[in-house]
């Protein structure tokens, strides 16, 4: 089958695309073909243990359908991991993953494609040479959370403008698509062929890790640091009730205030990984105000394990002690 070509390079560069769904709709195929099977798997073990998709360059037209079919193969392979108390991290993974390939496809693209996508993502933004102009609140909206280099006191803003070289404009870009990313998953598995749910069993799955280095010596409270710098897929009002509103109100003995806004920090940095969460400001004042009324202390590493054991992989911890 013929494609455009121009319609197919920006759909294999940008598979989430109108443009990319229209090429896969007219494949008009519900049989799942090994070929592009193959290739997601490749495309989601990148995303699971290497944290990025590369995005490769290629002039050849079935190489491109590939890339672009593979994605598909992607969302439902990562939809089909099941009910696991990570999917919410999984999916999150291969989302970012997704959306730096993207980004990294967008910093060599040209001005009208990058217009194009803007468009359609509905970023408005106005180019003017090297520089990109966002009004404010449109940035509020798309500033990448977990990281304070992209929070609006730390831009160069003038007259209700924020200014961006292309680097940044282009992180924009990837937070935007990994939302856009995100909307859609999971898929429900009764959409989902057997023969991706099973060949989604062979995905090694992943989980985040604690440092176990940081753990030697120090208070016993030290990993809890460590946990700070992790973003929780998920068991978030578990880990602010027994362990961050107790520990910032009674270990680092910060007033109502300062432990709540510690406290929110923490969750703005796991919102960019797994964006739902119904962690409240209102929620996190009464666990500090609780907490600090009361003077209960945090969990503890071991007990830690059994609360959050199955979004954070603590073996890594148990392996470095035991050498002791």
């Amino acid at each position: 089958m013929q494609f455009d070509e121009a319609k197919l390079d920006f759909a294999y560069r940008y598979p989430f695309s109108a443009e990319a769904k229209e090429i896969i709709a007219s494949l008009e195929s519900s049989k799942v073909e090994e070929k592009y099977l193959k290739a997601g798997m490749i495309r989601i073990g990148q995303a699971f243990s290497d944290s990025e998709i590369p995005f490769t360059k290629t002039q050849v037209a079935d190489m491109r359908l590939v890339y672009l079919v593979s994605y598909v193969y992607a969302r439902m392979l990562v939809s089909a991991v099941g009910n696991s108390p990570i999917t919410a991290y999984l999916v999150a993974k291969y989302s970012i993953a997704e959306a730096k390939r993207s980004g990294e496809a967008l910093s060599g693209d040209t001005r009208e494609n990058m217009q194009k996508l803007g468009k359609e993502l509905e970023i408005n933004f106005v180019e003017k040479g090297e520089t990109f102009e966002l009004p404010f609140y449109e940035y509020v909206n798309v500033e990448p959370k977990s990281n304070k280099e992209y929070a609006l006191i730390n831009q160069q803003l003038e007259r209700g403008i924020v200014y961006l070289n292309r680097k940044r404009m282009v992180r924009i870009f990837e937070e935007v698509i990994k939302r856009s990313i995100l909307r859609g998953l999971p898929i429900d598995q009764k959409y989902l062929p057997k023969e991706i749910i099973e060949s989604s069993a062979k995905l090694k799955i992943p989980k985040p890790k604690i440092n176990p280095s940081a753990l030697k010596g120090g208070p016993a409270s030290d990993w809890i640091e460590k946990l700070l710098e992790i973003p929780l897929p998920d068991f978030r009002h578990r880990a602010v009730n027994l362990i961050l509103a107790p520990y910032f109100a009674n270990v680092k003995n910060l007033d109502v205030d300062q432990a709540v806004a510690a406290i929110m920090e923490y969750i703005e940095k796991c919102k960019g990984l797994n964006p739902q969460t119904d962690v409240t400001e209102a929620y996190v004042r009464y666990q500090v105000s609780y907490a600090k009324k009361k003077g209960t202390k945090p969990y503890s590493l071991e007990r830690a394990k059994s609360l959050i054991g199955n979004a954070i992989d603590f073996g890594a911890v148990e392996k470095k002690e035991e050498k002791k």
